[in-house]
């Protein structure tokens, strides 16, 4: 049995590479809010940590990628880039760090889910992030860390 035949994409067409939802997860006196929003050419999120005045935000995104072998075509999204508003590093001290801290561990979590959801439909992958942020969210709850393993 051919490996490739195992591994390709469930993606039939681009209609199924589109939502928007929104998760939101407790981190000790944090709420952060983690806004999806997978359209066709990417899928990007938008990752806030708040506590009070204190907000700090970075995004991820991964564009899609299509990959042609032996006349079978394959769709999917690369790795998950980072980006942080350069104004946020150099200001970024006390509550301030500890927010774009924050942002940038869920942010570090949602790649991963991202990745493990890149040949799913939109509406799959959307229920499958949904679940993960539900359970990082009880593992905190629990007193688990951010920087743990993975779920």
């Amino acid at each position: 049995m051919n490996n490739y035949q195992q591994i390709a994409p469930v993606i039939v067409n681009d209609s199924q590479l589109e939502t928007e939802f929104t998760c939101m997860i407790e981190c000790d006196q944090w709420s952060i809010k983690a806004q999806f929003r997978f359209h066709t050419p990417a899928r990007c999120v938008r990752v806030t940590a708040e506590n009070g005045n204190t907000q700090r935000c970075v995004s991820l995104r991964a564009d899609r990628s299509a990959t042609v072998s032996d006349a079978d075509e394959s769709t999917g999204f690369n790795t998950a880039h980072l980006l942080v508003t350069d104004n946020q590093i150099p200001w970024a001290h006390g509550l301030d760090f500890q927010a774009l801290q924050h942002a940038i561990a869920i942010a570090d979590w949602i790649s991963r889910f991202l990745c493990l959801t890149a040949e799913k439909p939109a509406i799959e992958a959307q229920k499958t992030i949904e679940s993960m942020c539900v359970e990082l969210g009880l593992r905190l709850a629990n007193g688990g860390s951010l920087l743990g393993p993975c779920l």
